[in-house]
């Protein structure tokens, strides 16, 4: 199949003004109108779909953006949809706003922080006792050129959030998708993976590495490498699995990455009135979502990733890169593994622990988790402004932590016994040194 035009740099921008125009005109016009192939004639198509879905399908993010707008249209095709989003005042405005355009729509709310692995479980767990199968999972929800941050898990915020939480959620709902007759998972991404690079050694792009472009195509691309892996694995299967880019559109998505001079008087004005006229609409961003999750003549295809409702066989590289994709998947699923046996383990209850050079590397993590576990922690070092940062650090992510620094360099013995005394007029017992 072709390449969508999207793929053209120089013709991105033409295309959304193009696409804008075409559709505003195509509304007035008797419906089959000729117009350009790709999300016009295929949102003719989907208008024209009559066919009831009844059928279960979850959107992850669908309280705003294109995320609610494919909830509501297939609420609108009879499909009983659930919305999962982190703040659920938002999630029932939306859920609200659905009913009042569309009153016998079937469409529940649930609470999910993808930025926290302890959410997603509980929220499969919950989805899990409301149905018996999953027809068709919408992976829509995502962050995008947030500052510095970290999940609930200390991970990157945007590969925390747009890859791991999806990559948990999805792996726990496959036992409801297989129920179904023919599921599909669609994984909405973005050109800018273009961008991106998996980087398995620095996968949280820490010490002065960060760029919050950077990291947000890492998450894209990984998102097309999850669908190809999932494709690979799945192919006996009843579930297909598609990526997808959904255009360019006005949504608060942008929200951490607008210019901030533009948010007072005559900017902003400006900068609404371009983001109006010159980016689609929810409505027309749904468009590739709706057809991947939809759409007939995708019902053999699996793995690959749309865009402009068409299939895109000119990736990048690294977007096609299946070792990568195996890598990326067996380091996230060890990782998986390895928290779900940290975070089942006891609590320490105040019980003392001691660890040297805990100011960078396994022995900074090594405090941190053991912070996380209500041990009392002292951290020595020798260089004392490292060790302060590393506190800093340490309470920045865990507030209660109980952490204290003490200032010891293992090449002086006479700093040794120095530490050994401070500590022992701090402490009647030490219960771990490590």
């Amino acid at each position: 199949m072709k390449r969508s035009l999207y793929d053209q740099p120089v013709l991105s921008l033409a295309m959304v003004i193009s696409a804008k125009l075409h559709f505003k005109t195509v509304l007035s016009l008797p419906l089959r109108t000729t117009g350009n192939a790709g999300v016009i004639d295929k949102y003719i198509d989907f208008c024209l779909q009559t066919r009831q879905l009844r059928t279960v399908v979850v959107v992850t993010g669908g309280n705003t953006g294109i995320g609610k707008e494919t909830a509501h249209q297939l609420a609108i095709r009879d499909a009983k949809v659930y919305i999962l989003c982190r703040d659920t005042k938002k999630g029932e405005t939306a859920v609200n706003d659905i009913l009042s355009v569309t009153p016998k729509a079937n469409i529940k709310l649930l609470s999910l922080d993808l930025s926290s692995l302890k959410s997603v479980r509980k929220c499969v767990e919950e989805l899990s006792g409301l149905e018996t199968k999953v027809d068709i999972l919408i992976n829509n929800a995502g962050v995008m050129g947030c500052p510095e941050w970290q999940t609930k898990d200390g991970f990157e915020m945007q590969f925390g959030t747009n890859h791991l939480g999806h990559f948990l959620f999805t792996l726990h709902l496959i036992p409801l998708l297989k129920k179904a007759p023919a599921a599909r998972i669609v994984n909405v991404s973005a050109e800018i993976h273009k961008f991106g690079r998996i980087n398995l050694d620095n996968i949280n792009i820490r010490n002065g590495a960060y760029d919050n472009f950077y990291a947000y195509g890492q998450s894209k691309l990984a998102n097309i490498l999850f669908s190809r892996e999932l494709a690979k694995r799945l192919r006996h299967s009843n579930i297909n699995t598609y990526s997808l880019h959904p255009g360019v559109i006005n949504t608060n998505l942008s929200r951490h990455v607008d210019n901030p001079e533009l948010h007072e008087g005559k900017g902003q004005t400006d900068r609404g009135w371009f983001r109006r006229n010159f980016l689609m609409t929810p409505l027309m961003g749904s468009q590739t979502t709706l057809y991947c999750a939809l759409d007939d003549e995708l019902a053999n295809e699996s793995g690959y990733y749309y865009n402009n409702c068409l299939r895109d066989d000119y990736m990048i590289p690294e977007a096609y890169d299946d070792k990568t994709a195996k890598m990326l998947r067996e380091y996230v699923s060890n990782f998986m593994d390895w928290r779900r046996r940290v975070t089942s383990a006891k609590k320490l209850n105040g019980q003392v622990v001691v660890v040297t050079g805990g100011n960078t590397g396994i022995g900074k993590e090594t405090a941190y988790q053991l912070t996380l576990r209500e041990a009392k922690v002292y951290i020595g070092c020798r260089d004392q402004k490292k060790g302060e940062a590393a506190v800093k650090d340490i309470l920045s992510l865990n507030p209660k932590a109980n952490i204290k620094l003490l200032s010891l360099d293992l090449s002086s013995l006479k700093s040794v016994r120095k530490c050994v005394k401070e500590l022992s007029g701090l402490e009647t017992k030490v219960d771990i040194l490590i």
